[in-house]
């Protein structure tokens, strides 16, 4: 499944508090489903089945400077959550438990940052 979007936000939830972190502008995302192949008795040709998803993608955003950079500093545990508008389908999309993979955000601006994710919800 693809999600491509240009309009959402990017939610930051520490202790408990769920603040805005950044308005989206570009996001691609992508998640694959993952087989491992199993041996049938009875059967000449493996089997496969599904062990889950790998979710990934890349996004341009405009952060809330203040609140981000305070929070990187401080090395806090931070849960991202990006709510978007697929432009494709017209659904909304949560994707839940967003990890950038890149330390240092705050010089990242309106830049390609790769992440990935764990799970997503259609609302």
């Amino acid at each position: 499944m693809e999600i491509f979007g240009t309009n959402g936000k990017i939610y930051c939830t520490a202790n408990k508090h769920h603040v805005i972190a950044g308005e989206l502008i570009n996001l691609r995302a992508e998640t694959y489903e993952r087989f491992v192949q199993i041996n049938v008795i009875g059967q000449k040709k493996p089997a496969y089945k599904s062990i889950g998803f790998d979710c990934s993608g890349v996004i341009t955003f405009e952060y809330n400077q203040s609140y981000l950079s305070g929070k990187i500093e401080d090395k806090i545990q931070n849960y991202f959550e990006i709510e978007i508008d697929d432009e494709l389908s017209g659904e909304r999309y949560i994707l839940r438990n967003v990890i950038f993979d890149t330390i240092n955000l705050l010089s990242l601006l309106q830049k390609n940052i790769e992440f990935t994710f764990d799970d997503y919800e259609i609302v």
